[in-house]
């Protein structure tokens, strides 16, 4: 890996920062309506007339509308991004699903998908996705939750519309490849599947459902609870998992076996904010016929992986993950119900991952759930840090920013799981308008030393990049796990199997970029 000298720092850092910042605030402000689009909504049963939408031939650049059909039951929409070129390998993206409407009126539903769509097609443009949207029901009458995949979907006495949705969407896939491949693109016969609640559910559900069908899928929040794919839990009593806590009647409702191998074969991005605990399908009273068929499958979910949806979740991610399936969890600090920016970053991120793995003198390592050991919380706050050394101070009153740019110190630990680094100031808290740049030499267990270079930003984001090809350029570097706080210090907690799993790592500069009247600037600097 080749050495960047402190000359060429300034330089990367302005040309990396530019780009970051153009992009993040595009996101920015183009997703931010998706914030309000996760609750769920009670209408009136009213009929209305058809909405007139797109005409269902597909156009590069233009949100297409496929109404439904003899074959398929569902209405869906579809988006080819201009951005995607026809004779390179392409994807289907499976996004937009949602519950947030309860209602008998599907044209509701299909405008609620529309827009759930319309706002997702600068991001299919910009990562170069094909976009598909099903339009999944969720009746009020005879209610079935349809999109949660709730066991009712498999009962041949439910209403033939809301049964196997996981079927009516194999079928809009199948059109959509086709109709791609008769337009002359390259597209891939397997899918990536993102969603927040209801969406989330509807993906980790799927998954299970249709493995085959899909590369990887990212799910947030997942109504609190995932399906897990094994029959029995092994604790003091072996328990059978019946869907959908697990699959140990998956033959008798889906009418085949389930396919484990397939499903091990599908990389899978959990994630949940930290104070994520008041929309959960497990704390609806008096109602587990919503999602769960009893109260003794919540109870049983509570007692053996926790009763909060956080730490159920990363309870049950870390149990496959330890079973050897190809799960990661992520923790957003701070954050509630909100599909946020961060999370859209993270999902676009992994799925790149996914598509295009690091090089094999930068192996893929799974990652594992080790419980952090050091006594230090991620918080925003130094307190944690007073029994520890320093890696490098700076001296005092050397910023040429405001107040909360004076760094003082950087400090570095690390235990069998994770790396853990924090920089404070002189004149706390840290200024809300600023980025830390922090980069790391990083040794390899076999001795091979690369560079890791860093951007940190006060929302609790984290970008790095690093030479992946030895071609002298930077590229994107997706770190996952990791959990970021910026308050009176920025305290960051890293896992090292996203670093691949280091030897030794080094801080080698840490830079503080603000504005200052009106221009991006580096402000104070460090190196030990």
């Amino acid at each position: 890996m080749k050495r960047i000298d402190a000359a060429i720092f300034v330089v990367l850092s302005t040309t990396i920062l530019t780009f970051l910042i153009t992009n993040y605030v595009r996101v920015e402000a183009q997703a931010g309506e998706v914030r309000a689009g996760t609750a769920t909504v009670i209408v009136a049963l009213e009929k209305t007339d058809p909405t007139p939408w797109h005409t269902s031939v597909i156009t590069p650049g233009v949100l297409t509308f496929h109404e439904a059909d003899a074959t398929i039951a569902y209405n869906w929409f579809s988006y080819v991004p201009r951005s995607v070129n026809k004779t390179e390998h392409s994807y289907i993206w499976l996004t937009g699903l949602h519950g947030n409407l309860i209602s008998d009126d599907y044209n509701a539903i299909t405008a609620e998908s529309q827009q759930q769509a319309a706002w997702r097609t600068h991001l299919a443009e910009r990562h170069q996705y094909i976009m598909l949207v099903p339009v999944i029901p969720r009746p009020a009458t005879n209610y079935v939750y349809a999109v949660a995949f709730d066991w009712k979907v498999f009962l041949p006495t439910s209403d033939p519309f809301v049964q196997r949705p996981d079927i009516k969407v194999n079928l809009m896939i199948d059109r959509l490849v086709t109709d791609l491949r008769q337009m002359g693109y390259d597209v891939d016969d397997k899918v990536f599947v993102d969603g927040f609640s209801a969406g989330a559910m509807f993906a980790q559900r799927y998954a299970l459902l249709q493995p085959e069908r899909i590369r990887a899928i990212a799910a947030g929040q997942c109504g609190g609870a995932m399906t897990l794919p094994e029959s029995t839990y092994a604790s003091a009593v072996a328990t059978a998992m019946e869907w959908p806590v697990g699959v140990s009647d998956f033959s008798s409702l889906v009418g085949e076996d389930f396919d484990r191998d397939a499903y091990q074969q599908v990389s899978q991005l959990i994630y949940i904010g930290d104070q994520d605990t008041t929309n959960s399908t497990l704390s609806a009273p008096g109602e587990p016929g919503e999602l769960w068929r009893t109260q003794a499958q919540i109870d049983f979910l509570n007692a053996e992986f926790g009763n909060t949806d956080p730490v159920r979740l990363e309870g049950q991610a870390s149990y496959l993950a330890d079973l050897g399936y190809d799960v990661s969890f992520k923790l957003y600090p701070g954050v509630g119900h909100q599909f946020t920016n961060r999370m859209i970053d993270d999902t676009f991120a992994f799925f790149r991952e996914v598509r295009q793995p690091r090089r094999a003198y930068l192996p893929i390592v799974e990652h594992h759930f080790l419980t952090p050991l050091l006594p230090i919380l991620i918080d925003g706050d130094g307190e944690d840090w007073s029994s520890y050394t320093p890696v490098a101070t700076d001296s005092e009153g050397d910023t040429r920013g405001g107040p909360g740019t004076d760094m003082k110190a950087v400090y570095a630990e690390d235990d069998e799981g994770y790396l853990y680094i924090m920089v404070n100031s002189y004149d706390p808290p840290l200024s809300s308008d600023a980025t830390i740049e922090l980069n790391m030499n990083i040794t390899d267990q076999s001795g091979e030393s690369w560079w890791l270079h860093t951007n940190i930003v006060p929302n609790g984001s984290l970008y790095a990049w690093t030479d992946l090809d030895g071609d002298g350029e930077l590229e994107y570097y997706d770190v996952f796990g990791e959990q970021v706080a910026w308050g009176d210090v920025m305290e960051m907690r890293i896992p090292l199997s996203a670093i691949q799993s280091p030897e030794f790592t080094e801080v080698t500069w840490v830079v503080f970029w603000t504005h200052v009247n009106g221009q991006w600037i580096w402000v104070d600097i460090m190196h030990p």
